[in-house]
């Protein structure tokens, strides 16, 4: 993933690494990017952002 993607773990604190994977495994990629868009457009982290909504990449892959 790209740091991008990370900051729902590092600036927002919105989880941390474990809570990240967990998410995106059992939520799927999307809703956790929905997630931190969701909390990029709200006001009050703005001066928090360093771009109000910056690059976002991930990839999951898993193996049965």
């Amino acid at each position: 993933m790209t740091d991008g993607f990370y900051r729902l773990v590092d600036p927002y604190a919105l989880c941390n690494d474990e809570a990240l994977f967990a998410g995106c495994e059992a939520r799927a990629l999307g809703s956790m990017l929905d997630e931190l868009r969701g909390f990029e457009h709200k006001t009050e982290t703005a001066e928090r952002a360093v771009k109000s909504a910056d690059d976002v990449s991930a990839v999951l892959w898993t193996s049965d």
